[in-house]
């Protein structure tokens, strides 16, 4: 059902102008029709026809015919995933059906310019601006096409400062699911001091990020259902908050940090931060001020080794709902007599010691 409705929305975006005919998208930069690869990599073009069908989502009615003019520069399969072979330049030819009635038959014509290596500066999209008194470059979006990625410290000889909202993630249903599309690994230098928001979400390849340790801000949503599992973590409690969304269903939770400590330096835990992992000890430290709704919402269903046991600091001043709705969930020590809580923290009715709130807090 979800993929019929894709469909029907994007045949609704067509049909009222919103997405051009003529926009290709392979990786957002062949807008022009010109793709740059470097020799050895591979990238997918999209088009109102390609879209779509790199893992064979959909039939693929609306392609008749997709060719390369040199297959010893590029090779082409019938979802647009084009492979660079050697240094050079070919056409690749799209023929496809207007509709599914096989009416009216269009062409569509990439150049595809294959380099031995690409200027750091053509692989992002950017603009210069400043932030906070500091003038420095702020990456829009990823366009180049490597899986292993180093952030440059320098575009046009300012500091690369920022990394705008979703600039690597952003991208999911079936998109996400193509390897060719979403980086594996993401490194930066202590230059970057803030990431904007959902920046690596969805993004079902990447195993690891290397954060800078100068950051002054990021965004929400930054690891959600991604595969990170590498992550310098401390990077982000260094910032005294966890923002909502960060590590909703990702594996560094659900495996490397399944004994999960929050470091005392964290005042806030976000919205939702940690949902949808499998968690089999929490530690709250004191100096921790604000749990947020569904903070640690366990996967539903899931009972085996997720947490039993939880105590809330003296020092927490307010605890959203569902904060800890988990299955297994059996006792909670709340070391604040005075924090009042909402009356759906819990999931069911658990053994509560120091508090003196006491039915109020269970559904």
């Amino acid at each position: 059902m979800k993929k019929y409705g894709i469909v029907i929305v994007m045949f609704l975006l067509l049909s009222f102008g919103f997405i051009s005919e003529e926009n290709v998208y392979a990786r957002d930069f062949a807008k022009r029709g010109t793709v740059m690869l470097t020799k050895g990599n591979s990238t997918v073009l999209y088009s109102k026809w390609t879209r779509g069908h790199v893992k064979n989502t959909y039939p693929s009615y609306h392609i008749k015919s997709l060719k390369s003019s040199n297959k010893k520069v590029v090779n082409v399969n019938k979802y647009g995933v084009v492979k660079a072979k050697s240094v050079g330049s070919a056409k690749i030819t799209l023929v496809g059906y207007k509709d599914m009635q096989h009416k009216y038959v269009k062409k569509h014509t990439w150049k595809i310019v294959v380099k031995k290596s690409i200027n750091a500066k053509n692989k992002y999209k950017y603009k210069v601006e400043t932030i906070d008194g500091e003038k420095g470059v702020t990456l829009l979006k990823y366009i180049g096409d490597d899986s292993q990625i180093k952030i440059p410290k320098k575009i046009d000889d300012l500091s690369v400062i920022k990394i705008a909202d979703e600039c690597f993630g952003g991208c999911d249903g079936e998109e996400a699911q193509d390897k060719y599309y979403i980086p594996q690994s993401v490194v930066m230098g202590n230059n970057i001091k803030y990431i904007g928001d959902y920046a690596f979400s969805g993004c079902v390849n990447l195993k690891k990020v290397v954060l800078s340790n100068k950051l002054l801000n990021i965004g929400k949503g930054l690891f959600a259902y991604s595969a990170i599992n590498d992550l310098n973590i401390n990077a982000i409690y260094r910032l005294n908050k966890v923002p909502d969304y960060t590590f909703v269903r990702t594996p560094l939770i659900s495996n490397k940090h399944r004994r999960l400590v929050i470091p005392e330096n964290v005042k806030a835990i976000g919205d939702w931060a940690y949902a949808f992992n499998t968690i089999s000890e929490i530690t709250l430290n004191e100096g921790l001020e604000e749990i947020g709704t569904s903070a640690f919402l366990s996967d539903y269903g899931i009972e085996a080794d997720t947490y039993q046991r939880i105590t809330i600091p003296s020092t927490v001043k307010k605890v959203g709902n569902s904060a800890f709705e988990c299955d297994t969930l059996i006792m909670a020590t709340i070391k604040s007599k005075s924090l009042e809580l909402p009356n759906a923290v819990f999931k069911t009715k658990i053994s509560i010691t120091h508090s003196s709130l006491g039915e109020k807090i269970f559904k």
